[in-house]
Parts: structure tokens; C-alpha cells; sequence
């Protein structure tokens, strides 16, 4: 009986242990790097990195399949942390009585919160902003200026109502008076196409196939947006006066994702908070990230199962994707068997590039079809392993009975002499609760 189960867990072990560490390629944050050019290097990156054992590239269509379903939630992570951030902060200071600070905070909050709205499509957080703000006006006794701020939220989210637990009387009552006056000068919106059919969206909310008229549109700025299968897209901001009838037409072109942060350390954390998403979402080991700043292009990895990012490799001001690729392929020499930074690694900061520069991953996360989202990989090369479940940090899945085996018989093998290595990952690199095993690749594999 104790033969047959070693059997069993050796044929188990050994079937697990064919997974590859999965390397996601996902294109160049590179303005001047035209479409065509980005393709190619994603085909280059990803042959370099299959012709390594023990790693398997994907490549940026690949990437979006196992995205599927996901996608708006990477990128309300990536584009709407650094504004939710902001409007935390300004809540505190609210709190605290701060008013000058929390008034310049939720200022900014809802700039940053606002230039993303035709991406993420959420306009909540910009509605809890502005009226954070007009409470706080309204405590310092900026009549005019919490009117401001209470038509802006309207304007954005006309039918939500003021919660009376969370806001004091005062600001109830100054909403319910705005309301009823930016109703009763409302106006109508009309948006067209003119590159091809597209889907148009008024504030976040989905008006249609265009063209697209929104009646009843309160007075204040607006954001219109057109968004194609394919994930071309284009948007306007439009500012409606009372009762007007203002028709836009936009034409969509290739995608680029959110506005780029203006200093260095937001572009870092735009930088972070992308790739952690598009890392743990998709549930890979590790993710190319190629960027170009100062000029110079350097290739940098993104390791979800350490949440760290590797040290940049400065590749030159001009590379080929041949000398992007051997870069590449250098900086997975730090990445261990498991798929993690190696303790002897260093870290560095994500590079300063701007999110909006990378029309690859853009496609791949605004494209309704997948299919036509990129074609940076062979469709035909086959897969070498399913998708696994993506992390959501929960701890509560429970392993199968035949695992539980493998794990067993596996530590008496290994106590009896038989090498066998064995992984337990409850968070980061690999799902909750799961059994891995993978092949050991070192530097000397990588040459």
C-alpha cells in the first residue's frame, strides 16, 4: 500500500514539476516607439525568453487572455491610486480639523481623480472628493467656494443623493438646493463618431452606440469618451452651460492608458501600482518592464511573489529588441527557481516613465476582443501550461486530497533520500494554499 501511494505522489510531484516560471511581456513605455516597433520587440522578448529552460515568455495577447474578466480592475488599480490616496489624506485632515491642508488636498484629489475618468469609467470617488471638499468649506466658511464644489459633484453624478450619516445638515441642505437649481437648467449632450462605430460614455456612465444624446445633463464640466472594440478610443472634456444643446464629435486613435503623472515619484507610483496589478491579476512570476527615460531605454522586472522590482539595466539610447532582449534575459538571473528576487538581488524603485506611453498594454487592457488587442505572438504557439487561478490573497482554499498525499509521501521520500523539493506559497507568488514545484534555473542556465 505505502508503494502505491509513493508511486502515486511521484507521478504527481512529477507533473508539477513541468511548470515554468511565466514571464509576462506587455510592451515599451516608449513614445517614440511606434506600434509596429513594439510589436516586434514583444515577438523578440518573448523567443528569448522560451529559449530559456525553466522560464516561458507570454507575450502581450497572452497576457490580456488571462486578464479576462479582470481588466477594468487593473485599471481602476493602476490610474485611481495615487487620486484615492489624495482623497483619504483629505479626509483625515477633514477629520483632524486641518481645513486649509484638507482643502488643498481634496483639490488635488479630485484633479487626479478627474483626468482618469475616461479610462476607468468610475466617477464615485470624484463625487466623494468634491463634496469632502464642499464640507469643508462650508467649516471654514467658503460659501461660494462649497457651491463650487457641490455643482461639480453634481455635474458628475447627478442622481446620487447625500448620505445625512456621513455629511452634517449643512451640506445636505446646500446639495438638495443645488440639485434642484442645476435640474432645472439642464442641458443636452450629443456625442459622434467620426472613425467608425464606437461606444460612447458621458462621465463614466455608458450612453450607447454613437451617435449618443444624454438629456438632462446638469450645467458644469463633463468628460466625454468613444471607445472602439479593438481598444482605440478618444475623449473630451466639455464644459455645458445652462440649457445648452452642445453636440462633440471625437475621432478614436490608438489607446494610450490614464495621464502620466507630472513628477517623477507620482510616475514611479503610477509605475508601482500598474504592474502590480497587471502582475498579480494575471498571475505571473514575473513582468518585462521596458521604459525609456532620459533619453536612455532600460528594462527593468517586476517580481509579484517578493512585490519588488528588480535593478534597472540601462540598454542605450537606440537598441535593437536583440540587445533589449539579452538585457532581459540578465535580469532574470535574479529571479530564483520559485519565480522570486533572489536574496542576493538588489531592489530598485519602479523606473520614472509615463503610463500613458505604452500604446501596446494600453490596447491590450482597453480592447473589448483579445483577439484583436495585439498581435505580438504567434497565435498558433501552444501554450505549455493553463492558466492558474489569479492571487486575490485570501487563505481559505482548501487542497485537494490527492495533493495532501503528494505532500505527505513526498516529505517521507525526502527524509528516505530522495531529492525532491518541495514549495509552500501562502501569499504572493503562487495561489492560496497551492502545492508547487518547479525546475531550478540558475545563471548558468541563463548564459
Amino acid at each position: 500500500m505505502s508503494y502505491a501511494l509513493l508511486l502515486l505522489a511521484l507521478s504527481t510531484t512529477s507533473a508539477l514539476a513541468q511548470e515554468a516560471v511565466m514571464v509576462g511581456v506587455v510592451g515599451a513605455h516608449d513614445a517614440a516607439m511606434a506600434p509596429a516597433a513594439q510589436e516586434e520587440l514583444s515577438r523578440v522578448l518573448v523567443d528569448a525568453i522560451d529559449a530559456v529552460p525553466g522560464l516561458d515568455g507570454l507575450a502581450p495577447n497572452e497576457v490580456g487572455q488571462r486578464l479576462l474578466g479582470r481588466k477594468e480592475l487593473v485599471i481602476e488599480e493602476a490610474l485611481l491610486t495615487s487620486g484615492r490616496a489624495r482623497l483619504d489624506e483629505g479626509r483625515a485632515l477633514y477629520q483632524q480639523a486641518q481645513l486649509q491642508a484638507a482643502a488643498e488636498t481634496l483639490e488635488d484629489a479630485a484633479g487626479l481623480l478627474a483626468a482618469e475618468l475616461a479610462y476607468t469609467r468610475k466617477a464615485a470617488d470624484l463625487w466623494d472628493a468634491w463634496m469632502l471638499l464642499a464640507a469643508v468649506e462650508l467649516s471654514r466658511d467658503g460659501a461660494d467656494a462649497a457651491k463650487r464644489a457641490v455643482r461639480s459633484a453634481i455635474a458628475v453624478a447627478p442622481a446620487r443623493r447625500v448620505d445625512p450619516i456621513v455629511f452634517p445638515p449643512s451640506v445636505v441642505a446646500l446639495h438638495a438646493a443645488e440639485r434642484e437649481a442645476s435640474m432645472a437648467n439642464a442641458g443636452t449632450l450629443t456625442v459622434e463618431s467620426v472613425s467608425g462605430d464606437a461606444r460612447a460614455w458621458l462621465d463614466g456612465v455608458e450612453l450607447g452606440d454613437t451617435p449618443a444624446t444624454a438629456a438632462e445633463v446638469p450645467p458644469g464640466p463633463h468628460v466625454l469618451a468613444i471607445h472602439q472594440p479593438n481598444g482605440d478610443m478618444a475623449s473630451e472634456q466639455v464644459a455645458l452651460g445652462p440649457r445648452q444643446e452642445v453636440t462633440t464629435s471625437l475621432a478614436a486613435a490608438a489607446p494610450r492608458l490614464g495621464v502620466a503623472a507630472e513628477s517623477g515619484l507620482a510616475r514611479r507610483q503610477q509605475m508601482a501600482a500598474l504592474y502590480r496589478s497587471v502582475g498579480s491579476r494575471a498571475a505571473l512570476d514575473v513582468v518585462v518592464l521596458v521604459g525609456r527615460t532620459d533619453d536612455l531605454v532600460q528594462v527593468q522586472l517586476y517580481i509579484p511573489g517578493s512585490d519588488a522590482f528588480s535593478t534597472p539595466r540601462p540598454v542605450g539610447a537606440m537598441p535593437t529588441p536583440e540587445t533589449v532582449g539579452a538585457a532581459v534575459l540578465g535580469a532574470l538571473e535574479e529571479v530564483d527557481e520559485l519565480g522570486r528576487l533572489k536574496v542576493s538581488a538588489a531592489m530598485g524603485m519602479p523606473l520614472s516613465v509615463g503610463i500613458d506611453s505604452n500604446a501596446t498594454l494600453a490596447r491590450v487592457l482597453l480592447a473589448q476582443d483579445i483577439s484583436v488587442a495585439s498581435t505580438a505572438v504567434v497565435s498558433e504557439r501552444p501554450s505549455r501550461r493553463p492558466a492558474r487561478t489569479p492571487r486575490t490573497g485570501s487563505s481559505d482554499k482548501k487542497l485537494s486530497p490527492l495533493v495532501w498525499v503528494g505532500i505527505g509521501v513526498g516529505a517521507a521520500a525526502v527524509a528516505g533520500g530522495v531529492a525532491t523539493a518541495v514549495a509552500l506559497s501562502n501569499n504572493g507568488g503562487t495561489p492560496s494554499g497551492t502545492v508547487v514545484l518547479k525546475p531550478v534555473f540558475g545563471s548558468a542556465r541563463l548564459r
